[in-house]
């Protein structure tokens, strides 16, 4: 399959400074796993569970990019503006603890297509409402605690790991927007912008791929 990838990549004609980017698509649709329920050990101490369960988010490139690119959209759309979003995210991934039992593993592509549409919307129309920023922040903080746990029933798993979870999620999501909210105010050329819109759409763009190598 990746053979025949770079054989079509290799044959398109595009520019040598889009090429560049070849070898983080390739990579990425070797780290988007088919979909599948997520599994836990469930086993050691509280801080052992916190660390599985964060690990989860951190090693599933299909849970980063949806958050990823909510980071940078809030980036791009207000200075301070994780203030304003982080607690309706926070709401999202409460909620999806009691709601995992309703979905099954597919949910992670509706995840994905989520993630595509917010990278989309941060590279070409990051201004938007306060509200729409919310419910966008809201949305995915739900789906991203669903598509970790896949229909795992109500606190069948213990409570660290859902800690974990929550926080790793958190964690990219405050660290993306944090970042490259920081990379903004500090460098106010447009060319900085322009690249920040640039990495949005590359998220929109992997996702894409990731969802195709996942859907069946």
């Amino acid at each position: 399959m990746v053979r025949l990838l770079l054989s079509a990549l290799h044959s398109c004609s595009v520019s040598p400074s889009v090429k560049i980017f070849y070898p983080t698509l390739v990579f990425s649709m070797l780290l988007g796993a088919p979909a599948q329920a997520h599994s836990f050990l469930a086993e050691g101490g509280a801080y052992d569970l916190f660390v599985e369960g964060t690990t989860v988010i951190l090693q599933d490139v299909r849970l980063l990019l949806p958050i990823v690119a909510l980071g940078l959209l809030i980036s791009l759309w207000k200075a301070d503006g994780l203030i304003s979003a982080w607690p309706a995210s926070i709401a999202g991934n409460v909620l999806g603890v009691p709601l995992a039992v309703l979905v099954s593993d597919k949910i992670i592509l509706v995840y994905l297509l989520i993630g595509v549409f917010v990278g989309l919307i941060a590279s070409l129309t990051p201004k938007r409402s306060a509200t729409e920023i919310k419910v966008f922040a809201l949305v995915l903080g739900l789906i991203s605690m669903l598509s970790a746990l896949e229909g795992h029933e109500f606190f069948e798993l213990p409570l660290a790991i859902y800690l974990g979870l929550i926080f790793g999620l958190n964690l990219v999501f405050a660290a993306t927007a944090n970042i490259s909210g920081l990379i903004l105010s500090t460098f106010k050329a447009n060319w900085v912008n322009v690249a920040i819109r640039a990495i949005s759409s590359w998220t929109a763009a992997i996702g894409i791929l990731i969802f195709a190598v996942n859907f069946k």
